[in-house]
């Protein structure tokens, strides 16, 4: 455990002094119109593949 002492600062950004606000940033460069399809696409294929283990199963 590090001890920081009595003398030790916080340096915050200069955004955050000047009180400009600003979200953080994710990293994700692609599109909402892109993203959403391939979401969709993805949770069809598992429900279709649910399906198919079940019925194999019985």
């Amino acid at each position: 455990m590090t001890h920081l002492g009595a003398r030790s600062t916080v340096r915050t950004p200069q955004a955050a002094q000047n009180g400009a606000a600003q979200l953080a940033h994710t990293g994700s460069e692609l599109p909402i119109g892109a993203v959403v399809p391939a979401g969709a696409a993805a949770l069809l294929a598992g429900a279709v593949l649910f399906r198919r283990a079940r019925s194999a199963r019985v």
